[in-house]
């Protein structure tokens, strides 16, 4: 279960440290300043919101939509939206920062920025499972072993959290008392 708050930060963590500098006239520079995942329908939305800087101290912010349908991608662990649309929203640009922003190298940096690497949230998931081994779950029954990998198998979007589901492979061995 990974709540949409705890992914938006994960995912702003991640996209913060790239920046995107256009070779166009004034060479303005795109950085991710925060996302927000939410729910919409069967799929998710990142809002993107973007600081764009530029020669003689320009400074604007911009905000976009990636919308997509959430889709892993289990080699990487990671978290991407299939098909994703991009909107701009309008307030406050100008005519030239949003040409930047329709930019085929921005929209590729803005659709980046949508990929979440599940990678620490499924190590945390592996050490977390290993620690309540051994389990005992009535009484004469105990269960041992090794949890070896986590491997993304599923997700649903819910309202409220991402439910991703995985498959772990390890060593499992029971120990019955019978008396």
């Amino acid at each position: 279960r990974l709540p949409y708050p705890e992914l938006s930060a994960a995912a702003t963590r991640e996209a913060t440290r790239r920046t995107l500098t256009l070779p166009v006239p004034t060479s303005p520079t795109l950085k991710v300043t925060r996302i927000t995942l939410r729910p919409t329908g069967t799929a998710l939305t990142a809002t993107i919101n973007l600081q764009i800087t530029g020669p003689l101290g320009l400074k604007l912010n911009a905000t976009t939509d990636v919308r997509g349908t959430p889709t892993l991608d289990p080699t990487t662990q990671t978290l991407t939206l299939e098909s994703p649309t991009v909107t701009t929203r309008r307030t406050g640009l100008t005519g030239r920062a949003l040409a930047w922003l329709a930019d085929t190298r921005a929209q590729a940096y803005i659709k980046q920025a949508a990929r979440i690497d599940l990678t620490p949230h499924l190590n945390a998931a592996q050490s977390n499972l290993q620690r309540r081994l051994p389990f005992t779950p009535t009484p004469g029954i105990t269960l041992a072993g090794q949890v070896r990998t986590l491997r993304l198998t599923s997700l649903n979007v819910t309202p409220d959290a991402l439910i991703v589901t995985a498959e772990a492979t390890g060593t499992l061995g029971a120990n019955v008392q019978v008396e």
